[in-house]
């Protein structure tokens, strides 16, 4: 259920053309000793995620729009008002996974050219591992300092408003 209905409440600037490039996971898997019984069994033994590249062409960078231990954009108007709207798009987006999952995830560590997003990362609440550490759950980047961060350091922006998301008590930017 959305939180606006963006029919009559118009969103409060463009939203970002944005989408995450094709991706597929990768299984090896290597012989495990025979059983005994003249069969060879095999077990899986890596895992890889395989992306298609993203070609840019020579007006283009790649930018890195937030990072995983900061929901801070890293993306300055000055730098480019394209990718900073782009970065407090996704500032607003990380706010509203965070509410709809009732404080458990988010998504974070955005970075891609043009319209393509690429190897975000999944940042849980630390008191859903055992250690409540975010130990051996979603990758090393999965830092729980950063998911801690969060609720203190997000700064509410235009989108954080126009999705009707509540501040956690800091100043708003636009």
């Amino acid at each position: 259920q959305l939180l606006v209905d963006p029919e009559r409440t118009p969103p409060p600037a463009s939203i970002p053309d944005l989408e995450y490039v094709a991706a597929a996971v990768f299984l090896s898997q290597k012989p495990k000793a025979s059983s005994g019984e003249g069969r060879e069994t095999k077990v899986w033994d890596k895992a890889f995620i395989l992306e298609d590249l993203i070609r840019m062409n020579a007006r283009e960078e790649f930018v890195k729009y937030i990072h995983n231990v900061s929901p801070i954009p890293m993306v300055q108007p000055e730098d480019s008002e394209e990718d900073y709207a782009k970065a407090v798009f996704l500032a607003a987006s990380q706010h509203l996974l965070f509410w709809r999952s009732q404080g458990t995830i988010f998504l974070s560590d955005f970075q891609g050219s043009g319209c393509f997003l690429t190897d975000c990362q999944i940042m849980s609440n630390p008191a859903l591992t055992p250690g409540n550490d975010n130990a051996n759950m979603f990758g090393d980047g999965n830092v729980a300092q950063g998911f801690d961060n969060f609720p203190k350091e997000h700064i509410c922006n235009v989108w954080c408003s126009w999705f009707g998301l509540e501040p956690f008590g800091q100043t708003d930017i636009d």
